[in-house]
This record gives C-alpha cells, sequence and structure tokens, in this order.
C-alpha cells in the first residue's frame, strides 16, 4: 500500500509535468507577436475538513487569491469537487469575457477503488481550472497543455 508519502509524490509528478508543458509557452526575446508567459497559480486548499490543516477558509481565501492575481491556469491540491466549480466561476469573473473551463480527478482508495470522500459528501482531490487565453487583450498565440487523468493508481503517470 502506498504511503501518504507516495501520494504527495505522485501529485508533485503530476505538478512537474504541467510545469514543464507551461514551461515551453513562456516567451523569448520580447517582440512584435511574442506571446507573453502563462500565469500559472498553484494552491493546495487542504480542504477535505480530515486533516489538521483544514481551517473551513480555503475557498474564500483562494478566490481573493485568483482574483487578486488573475491568473491563466489554477491548479489546485487537496480540493473538493464542488470547489473546483466554485474557483471556476471566480476565474470567470475575473477575466471577463472569457470561457473557462475546469477539471476533477478524485483521489481513489487504493484498496477499494472509490474515491476519497470530504466533509462535505463531495470528492477529494486535485483539479484544474483554465481561463480561454485568448480573452486577453494581447492577440499573440498561447497553447497550455497538461493531462491530468490519474487513472486509479496515482503511480502510473510517474
Amino acid at each position: 500500500m502506498r504511503s501518504r508519502a507516495g501520494h504527495r509524490g505522485a501529485m508533485a509528478g503530476v505538478l512537474t509535468v504541467a510545469l514543464v508543458v507551461l514551461a515551453g509557452c513562456a516567451p523569448g526575446p520580447a517582440g512584435p507577436g511574442a506571446p507573453r508567459p502563462v500565469r500559472l497559480l498553484q494552491m493546495n486548499l487542504c480542504n477535505s475538513g480530515i486533516a489538521e490543516c483544514f481551517s473551513g477558509r480555503s475557498v474564500t481565501e483562494a478566490a481573493t487569491v485568483i482574483r487578486a492575481q488573475i491568473p491563466d491556469v489554477v491548479t489546485l491540491n487537496e480540493v473538493c469537487s464542488d470547489d473546483v466549480s466554485v474557483l471556476e466561476r471566480v476565474l470567470a469573473e475575473a477575466v471577463p469575457g472569457a470561457t473557462t473551463s475546469s477539471r476533477f480527478q478524485p483521489a481513489r482508495d487504493r484498496r477499494t477503488g472509490r474515491p476519497y470522500g470530504c466533509l462535505d459528501g463531495g470528492e477529494f482531490g486535485i483539479g484544474v481550472v483554465i481561463a480561454d487565453l485568448r480573452a486577453r487583450d494581447d492577440d499573440a498565440p498561447v497553447v497550455v497543455g497538461a493531462d491530468l487523468n490519474l487513472g486509479p493508481d496515482l503511480g502510473a503517470c510517474v
């Protein structure tokens, strides 16, 4: 059975892959038509309601940070499924005219294959929220890609 540290390592591997993919989007020397950097915000919400780090304020605080930073991409660790759609709406409000999308992947119990639960009744896992980068006020193309499909075995992607 994989330890909690093993699951953290798998999550770190996913984030590393996402960052490597996103790093390819960073601009070279500035010039006409040069793409601008992609703004990535990574947050660990500790929002299951079970861990000692749970405060009950993480989604509100995350929304405040999203509004202040206006990122292009938000990656979320230790998040409840319902919180991802809440934070997607916050990003949509922060980037007027943007189309937003989000995905959630539950963490699964290796013994049963069932998703871990949050105290609010939702599933516990990771998520990503993205704003359509074409909604920004520059016309340079930016391409972002990441695969968060971890499947039932978190170790399959590292």
